[in-house]
């Protein structure tokens, strides 16, 4: 399976905070970021660098930026 159908199947599943996913997917769109798929998680690059990431479990969803990519 190529990255951009396992990001589209990430999107896809259930999950418990999926409209947060979708809408935060949305925003980093917006963005010069470029959309990977990296650790079975949607990441985020900027000049070929990872940015941002966010990761869902069963309690809690983190969004988090990695390093400066500039």
């Amino acid at each position: 399976m190529e990255k951009t159908e396992k990001v589209e199947a990430y999107y896809e599943t259930e999950h418990r905070f999926k409209e947060e996913i979708i809408a935060l997917r949305a925003l980093a769109l917006q963005t010069s970021c470029e959309e990977d798929y990296k650790w079975n998680f949607p990441v985020y690059t900027v000049n070929g660098k990872m940015y941002s990431v966010f990761v869902d479990s069963k309690i809690t969803l983190g969004f988090g930026s990695l390093m400066d990519p500039f």
